[in-house]
């Protein structure tokens, strides 16, 4: 099986046809090769240095520029990069020579490959995001009166940006099926010819569900760090329109309110990573029917006259997001080529299982306390070194406890060992913590809120 990123691998058949990309060298192409010229070349470094599996042997003194390393390395099927020559001072590389070509396609097949690294290049300079990450924030309509004269648009969802990094990845997140999901998500990026081959839909999703501190979030930044996208949180209970959810799945652009005006970034599906977290608490639209609260209609209510207030929250209910939508947006009849998206939930027994049904949810990971397996990789992480003794029970930690055990103990190994053996969780926080604490306030919430549905 090929492995996109790597190196061990090459055909032993005539290499069928090159383009061959040079910088500061006297021009000495052969005939059978192709040279291009500088922003395609740039272009194309700009994709390598993408590959999730390139990170570890990029050059070292340029992280941002080439792998150094001189062995043909597969990029896609039947395209290959080899870097060729690369000489730098301190300051700046001084030359650059390198080649992809294939074995089995013609020369229209690397030069199709060429044009499509040029036109994503082309897209983030002119989109001024650079190679940074950013985390886009959904905005959302006040509900005070005082905030209605310039309300949200219908038709599509308006994001604040902020940059995103993170030292998360899956070598520093820890929790039982953390293989298996780091697994998944490499065999997404890099295999997308096998989706195409199979005829399933180029697709990933996730649900996470788990108590507090268990490690979902930081799940969420490492696949962000891996896959090298953009976050786009989706407050599912905020968004009014069927077009505004449209519009954020099958348009690449995304509008972006920096403080003074809107502006457009076209970021492609294959950048984005979308997030809709604690999706139990965004609405009825994805819990089952036992779940769902009473419904209240704004028309039993009487108007006050010259209430300009109720005209728009009359307006925003004109549109219900259904769960139907939600899985016609999900793998309906359009596509959404290359979309991964991650949902978290405290409550998955709550969400309607038609949303998250194979082909819809790829892989549902629970994230629980530490078992001493977890322990142990956590602890000798953390001291770069192993240190015996841990004889707790499992579950007995969350991850972000275990770190907090191991900071306050930061040149003490043996200490924090002792403390995850003898301490219990209470001991941190000084008081007692029930396990369904958090099960108590979201059953007073529901009831609350049906008591006071039935009232109105």
């Amino acid at each position: 099986m090929l492995s996109f990123a790597k190196s061990f691998y090459q055909p032993r058949v005539p290499i069928c046809c090159t383009i061959e990309c040079e910088r500061n060298i006297p021009q000495n192409t052969s005939k059978s090769s192709v040279s291009i010229n500088n922003t395609r070349m740039d272009a194309i470094i700009s994709y390598i240095t993408t590959l999730p599996l390139l990170q570890n042997i990029l050059c070292m003194n340029h992280p941002e520029y080439l792998p150094y390393e001189f062995e043909p390395i597969l990029l896609e099927p039947d395209i290959y990069f080899q870097l060729l020559e690369l000489k730098h001072n301190d300051e700046q590389v001084e030359i650059i020579r390198f080649k992809i070509f294939c074995y089995e396609h013609d020369i229209r097949y690397l030069q199709t490959f060429v044009d499509r690294c040029n036109v994503d290049y082309e897209r983030r300079i002119a989109n001024k995001l650079g190679t940074s990450l950013y985390y886009f924030d959904m905005m959302t309509n006040s509900k005070s009166k005082n905030r209605t004269q310039n309300p949200l648009p219908s038709t599509h969802l308006v994001y604040t940006k902020h940059k995103f990094y993170t030292t998360r990845t899956f070598d520093n997140v820890f929790f039982e099926q953390r293989q298996n999901v780091k697994n998944h998500v490499n065999f997404f990026l890099n295999r997308r010819d096998w989706y195409e081959k199979k005829g399933i839909p180029y697709t990933l999703g996730f649900l996470f569900h788990g108590g507090p501190g268990t490690g979902k979030t930081s799940s969420v930044k490492a696949i962000a760090n891996t896959a090298r996208r953009h976050i786009i949180n989706i407050q599912l209970s905020d968004i009014k329109t069927k077009a505004q959810l449209r519009h954020l799945f099958f348009n690449e652009e995304i509008h972006v309110f920096n403080g003074n005006v809107t502006e457009r970034f076209t970021i492609p599906v294959h950048e984005r990573l979308y997030v809709i977290e604690d999706i139990d608490a965004m609405g009825d639209a994805v819990l089952r029917r036992e779940w769902k609260k009473p419904t209240s209609s704004v028309e039993d209510k009487p108007k006050k006259a010259g209430d300009p207030w109720l005209d728009v929250v009359e307006e925003d209910v004109k549109e219900v997001i259904d769960l139907s939508f939600l899985l016609n947006l999900l793998d309906g009849t359009l596509e959404s080529s290359g979309r991964i998206i991650a949902i978290s939930s405290n409550f998955p027994e709550r969400i309607d299982r038609a949303l998250i049904r194979p082909g819809r949810i790829d892989m549902i990971i629970h994230f629980k306390k530490c078992n001493v397996a977890i322990l142990n990789e956590m602890v000798t992480s953390f001291y770069d070194k192993e240190v015996a003794g841990i004889t707790c029970e499992d579950y007995k930690w969350s991850p972000a406890e275990v770190n907090q055990i191991l900071f306050r103990n930061f040149e003490k190994p043996e200490n924090a060992v002792r403390e995850l053996n003898e301490l219990q969780p209470k001991d941190l926080y000084g008081f007692d913590l029930l396990e369904n604490d958090a099960q108590m306030s979201y059953e007073t919430y529901s009831k609350e809120n049906n008591t006071l549905s039935q009232a109105e």
